[in-house]
């Protein structure tokens, strides 16, 4: 049975790729699915997955730059 940070992660993943390419498109989902992946990896508690939830926030920035949960995510302390 997987941990629910797990669970979360895979559905993110999931959804990131039913998006498809074309991001312009499908931009606020992508965003979403970015960010729940990005917590996810936060929620597990392991810095290992520090480089992939930066880089989920900040693919979500450029996409959304006035996202203020993924900005306000990106400043705790799990990153620093």
């Amino acid at each position: 049975m997987h941990s629910i940070p797990e669970q979360a992660i895979a559905c993110a993943t999931d959804a990131l790729e039913c998006c498809g390419a074309d991001e312009s498109s499908a931009a606020t989902s992508r965003v979403k699915a970015l960010f729940r992946r990005a917590s996810a990896y936060v929620g597990r508690g392991d810095a290992s997955n520090a480089a992939e939830a930066r880089a989920d926030l900040e693919r979500a920035l450029q996409l959304q730059p006035d996202n203020g949960a993924a900005r306000a995510l990106l400043a705790t302390e799990f990153f620093k």
